[in-house]
């Protein structure tokens, strides 16, 4: 099975365990993809935006203050 998961939280960003549940998935012989934010702005952090960790494809994508303040605005 292919499955795309889409997180705001994954490794080296933790709130939860979501990590070891998609890990899991992948050493059941799934396709496991992660989209999830990066968690660092700076163009040189050591966090690379694109990985396979474990059998997981794991690609962040850096956030913005445009962003941050369009998902926490309220509509109206």
């Amino acid at each position: 099975m292919r499955i795309l998961l889409l997180s705001w939280e994954y490794p080296p960003v933790i709130y939860g365990g979501l990590g070891r549940h998609v890990h899991a998935l992948a050493a059941g012989g799934h396709e496991v993809t992660v989209v999830t934010q990066h968690p660092d702005s700076s163009v040189d952090s050591p966090v690379p935006y694109e990985e396979v960790l474990r059998g997981v494809h794991v690609v962040r994508v850096r956030r913005t203050r445009r962003h941050c303040r369009a998902a926490t605005s309220s509509p109206g």
